[in-house]
């Protein structure tokens, strides 16, 4: 027996094909905050929706570029922990998840690296970055 706690499907369900959160529902039992599926049913739904998108599964195109922030963080006077960390860097989280958000710029003045806009985030994913 599996189990999953429902809102976990109801999130899921999100990102899913429609008709997901109905499948799963039919083919589960309701216990309290939890759907239970036998072990049969769970691989058997887990195989049919399992390649669904992902909004998380990264382009290999952002992957490059945002390898290049990192060089260029790693070389710059102001990195610490080779590259992972920013003296400037004021904003209280990691500094690669600063870095790996396209809308945010280098906080050197002036920048080693820009913001970009949605606009030139699909037309950067268009072109093939330099090697």
């Amino acid at each position: 027996m599996k189990s999953c706690l429902f809102t976990e499907i109801q999130s899921a369900a999100k990102i899913k094909p429609a008709g997901y959160l109905e499948d799963v529902l039919a083919n589960s039992e309701r216990k309290g905050d939890y759907l239970v599926f036998t072990d049969e049913v769970y691989a058997s739904l887990h195989a049919k929706y399992k390649s669904a998108a992902r909004p998380w599964a990264l382009d290999q195109r952002l992957v490059k570029l945002c390898q290049e922030r990192l060089k260029i963080c790693r070389d710059c006077n102001h990195s610490s922990e080779n590259g992972f960390r920013c003296t400037l860097f004021k904003g209280g989280c990691c500094f690669g998840r600063w870095r790996a958000n396209l809308g945010n710029q280098c906080p050197a003045n002036p920048p080693k690296w820009l913001a970009t806009t949605l606009e030139k985030r699909c037309a950067i994913l268009e072109k093939p970055l330099h090697e």
